[in-house]
């Protein structure tokens, strides 16, 4: 299972990234993404910060 749990204690901010990871990536789109490039930094700091919003709980 894809998930980014491993990172943080915080469950629901846990459950929020791997929630729009798949709204946003396939499994295969995910697997082949590099996750160190610019792109995915980008989204991953946009997307928590999204999941930080009150308005998502």
């Amino acid at each position: 299972m894809i998930s980014h749990c491993k990172d943080t204690n915080d469950t629901k901010l846990c459950k929020c990234v791997d929630e729009a990871t798949f709204k946003s990536y396939t499994h295969d789109e995910y697997v082949a993404l590099d996750k160190k490039g610019l792109e995915y930094k980008e989204w991953l700091k946009e997307t928590k910060e999204d999941c930080l919003d009150d308005g998502w709980f």
